[in-house]
């Protein structure tokens, strides 16, 4: 019997630790989204997803724009490698 009770409470104890964790995740979660909200201008984690995705299309866009006038310029002055 005193196995039992002794199993029991090292249960208990155990519930007790995931019962605190499981709080503390939640908060960090609650923090988390309202960080998306308030930095981010965003509801969810997927509309965050998005507007990340959509953000390195447009740096993407702008890299290969930047790439093509160099080189535009690069051939309308006839630059050499030296410079």
């Amino acid at each position: 019997m005193e196995d039992i009770v002794k199993d029991l409470e090292q249960l208990r104890k155990k519930i007790d630790e995931v019962k605190v964790r499981k709080a503390r995740l939640e908060g960090q979660d609650r923090e988390v989204d309202a960080q998306l909200r308030s930095e981010f201008n965003c509801r969810s984690l997927e509309a965050a997803e998005e507007r990340l995705e959509s953000g390195r299309k447009k740096l993407e866009a702008a890299e290969r724009e930047i790439e093509s006038q160099y080189r535009q310029l690069k051939e309308n002055y006839e630059w050499g490698d030296g410079l």
